[in-house]
């Protein structure tokens, strides 16, 4: 990105992906120091790690609210956006997600369309797959009361 745009990584990935989806809240992950050390989900304090260098950088180093990750569902699903396999969302029926998770937090976005539903999902410091399995419980939930 910066060899094919002459500017940072961030300025690329905010000028063509974030801005054009109105994600203004998202910004470069806050340095190592200035956030806060935690328990893992083994209970032992872990070091906040950065993703803010290297070549990961570009995969994970975004920090925004969980409502601008909902936010960015329903813009999603408003534009039928989800349904580019080469943009990275999984489907089983009409629930269509996309999730991730680095060491010590994990986050889910889940859609379906036929009930014009968005469910975001955070955790930190969980067991891996906490975020997705809590998307999972109130999607759920969701499709039960609209039966």
């Amino acid at each position: 990105l910066e060899q094919a745009t002459d500017g940072s990584w961030f300025d690329a990935v905010r000028d063509l992906v974030l801005m054009p989806w109105g994600l203004s809240r998202v910004i470069p992950l806050p340095e190592v120091a200035d956030r806060a050390h935690i328990l893992g989900f083994d209970r032992k304090p872990h070091r906040p790690w950065s993703l803010a260098e290297g070549p990961y950088a570009a995969a994970g180093a975004l920090w925004s609210p969980l409502t601008a990750l909902a936010d960015y569902g329903q813009k999603v699903l408003d534009a039928g956006g989800y349904v580019r396999p080469e943009r990275g969302w999984q489907h089983v029926g009409d629930r269509w997600w996309h999730n991730g998770a680095t060491r010590d937090s994990g986050s889910c976005l889940v859609l379906v369309p036929s009930l014009d539903l968005v469910v975001a999902t955070h955790a930190l410091a969980a067991f891996p797959g906490a975020a997705d399995r809590l998307a999972d419980k109130l999607t759920s939930e969701q499709e039960e009361a609209a039966a």
